[in-house]
């Protein structure tokens, strides 16, 4: 800069008034750092102007928007070039090549949270072009972000992957700007990923996964929809395509007038929850079919509504601990509605999990649904299950570690027709020991209530037996089905057939002779003292004492038995028998 040239840097706070920073300038040339005035002549009124190089201003806090900048500044006397930097008022150079130059601009903060980053979409819809930013930078992994009325576009994450820490969506007036993940591209928040729509409009905002020809992803630690009211459905989040991936490590809470929507074509869009699923509003507020919702992680989860049945397409348990508890009823629509496994990475080594469910809190599948699948002693619905519609079907129960299914085969009625079924490992005599001449003992560890729920439907019932669970099945032809029959005095155990077992690697099933007309309680039986039921070995042991072995052993219980026959092997296969002990207590009718 040349004599009665200068420079002054000014800072606009929240779009206020323009502030003065630094000057430099004066009465001779200016080509050197600013440490000291320097030049100016004995008897005029020239100011020379220094300011610190580098520049360094401390933004107060609390502010938003920080606006910067530099004015030229020129006079044609020292008085005029005073006042003029003063003002300032900007002014031409007086020779071409000079000039104030700004090398470097950085931003600095050592406030304790991150600044909020405003999308504006200024420019285009681009989240990843820093002109529709309010700082004018892009968001990183540690920025909060607000997408609200304010802006003047939507936003769209497609040219690469994106991150934050947080996503706040929302809108009080008639703008309804949205958020949409597409072109196979992902946006990872670190935290909380809220929508909210209030003010007097009631259009919908939101967020969207994929567009109609491509995918995209989400992952976030929660994920809160809030609407202006019951039923409202304004504040969304969608994913409707089966390879957009919305998967959320905590909590997703659908509030009043919030709308999840995982309802596709053929095939809907996949949720993928580490926390508890909450919806405060209404069923409607969740469009279902063709979903998949993954409950995944070692943490316990439930599912809670505001009092009603919440209705999924599919659920898939992917647990590595834990389970998931219906604290409301649920019903499944899917034709594979229920699963107990999934792949890598959600799955992993640990698929499955427990479902709990209560009479109050059913777990209710609709006549589509045809099958569940990968059932294990780690992966079973923990209660009772509904099962609506004609088709034959397994019912995926048990109890704690047991899974102990059931099936119903050639069930005459309705698709408004069900039955519901629950497993308890604990002894049938607990109904009674009154038995039919035909059974010689039933289960002392096991039974199943298998009843109609709803319409007239008959079926032939058939119950699984366990070659560890079922404490002792030896000779199949002489297993039986058993009723409770509960209407005739005295009540008693109804011989209800063997129609033929069918064997597993675990077990088998054993089917009702007939289809049947009254349901209950129902367990194992044996037409012989073969498959011994109902002893419950609590400990044995075999010791020798002098050229003898004594051998002590005790039971959980010893209904309606005669005695004990103690064998001895060789070779762990043939064995011969060697005595006969009474049992010390018979119970009987």
């Amino acid at each position: 800069m040349d004599v009665r040239e200068g420079a002054v840097a000014q800072v606009a706070l929240d779009g206020g008034a323009w502030l003065t920073i630094g000057q430099v300038g004066g009465t001779a040339d200016h080509s050197y750092s600013w440490a000291s005035p320097v030049g100016g002549y004995v008897g005029t009124s020239c100011t020379d102007y220094t300011m610190p190089n580098p520049l360094v201003y401390n933004v107060p806090g609390g502010t938003n928007t920080l606006a910067f900048r530099v004015v030229s500044v020129r006079g044609v006397d020292c008085p005029e070039f005073v006042t003029n930097m003063t003002t300032p008022v900007p002014g031409n150079y007086d020779r071409v090549d000079e000039g104030f130059f700004i090398d470097d601009v950085t931003l600095t903060t050592t406030s304790p949270a991150p600044f909020p980053f405003i999308w504006t979409g200024a420019v285009d819809t681009d989240w990843h072009k820093c002109t529709n930013w309010n700082f004018g930078v892009v968001p990183t992994a540690t920025s909060n972000v607000t997408i609200d009325q304010t802006a003047v576009n939507n936003c769209e994450v497609y040219t690469a992957v994106a991150s934050c820490a947080s996503l706040a969506l929302s809108s009080n007036n008639a703008n309804a700007w949205g958020l949409t993940v597409r072109a196979a591209q992902s946006l990872t928040v670190g935290g909380a990923v809220t929508v909210t729509r209030t003010g007097p409009s009631v259009t919908p905002v939101g967020i969207t996964l994929g567009d109609a020809t491509t995918n995209g992803s989400l992952q976030a630690t929660s994920l809160t929809l809030v609407g202006t009211g019951a039923a409202a459905k304004n504040a969304f989040f969608r994913n409707e395509r089966p390879l957009s991936l919305m998967r959320i490590n905590g909590p997703v809470t659908i509030q009043s007038g919030g709308h999840l929507d995982l309802e596709g074509g053929a095939t809907g869009g996949v949720l993928q929850i580490q926390g508890n699923y909450s919806n405060n509003d209404d069923e409607a507020a969740f469009d279902e079919r063709f979903s998949l919702v993954t409950f995944w992680g070692g943490v316990a989860q439930s599912i809670n509504t505001a009092g009603f049945q919440e209705r999924f397409g599919a659920i898939r348990m992917a647990k590595s601990a834990n389970g998931l508890t219906l604290n409301a009823p649920i019903s499944l629509r899917t034709a594979t509605a229920l699963q107990f496994a999934a792949a890598a990475p959600i799955g992993g080594p640990f698929p499955g999990g427990r479902i709990f469910s209560t009479a109050t809190n059913l777990l209710s599948l609709e006549s589509t649904v045809t099958a569940t699948s990968g059932a294990t002693d780690n992966s079973h619905v923990d209660g009772p299950v509904q099962k609506f519609g004609p088709s034959n079907f397994i019912y995926p129960i048990g109890k704690n570690s047991r899974w102990r299914p059931v099936q119903l085969r050639s069930i005459l009625g309705l698709a408004t027709d069900a039955f519901t079924a629950e497993y308890f490992p604990i002894s049938a005599y607990t109904w009674g020991s009154n038995m039919e001449p035909t059974l010689h003992h039933i289960s002392d560890c096991e039974y199943w209530s298998i009843t109609r729920s709803a319409g007239t439907a008959n079926a032939r019932v058939a119950l699984s037996y366990h070659n560890t669970y079922s404490c002792g099945v030896t000779l199949l032809a002489d297993l039986r089905v058993a009723k409770w029959d509960d209407v005739t005095v005295p009540n008693i155990w109804r011989d209800r057939g063997n129609n033929g077992v069918t064997t597993t690697a675990w077990g088998g099933y054993v089917p009702t002779t007939a289809v049947e007309s009254e349901f209950g309680i129902w367990t194992l039986a044996s037409s012989s003292f073969e498959n011994p039921l109902p002893i419950e070995l609590l400990d044995f042991t075999a010791q020798v004492e002098d050229r003898s072995v004594v051998c002590k052993w005790s039971t959980a219980s010893e209904h309606n038995n005669d005695f004990f026959s103690v064998e001895r092997s060789a070779d762990g296969v043939v064995f011969q028998p060697i005595g006969r002990v009474e049992v010390r207590v018979i119970v009987g009718p």
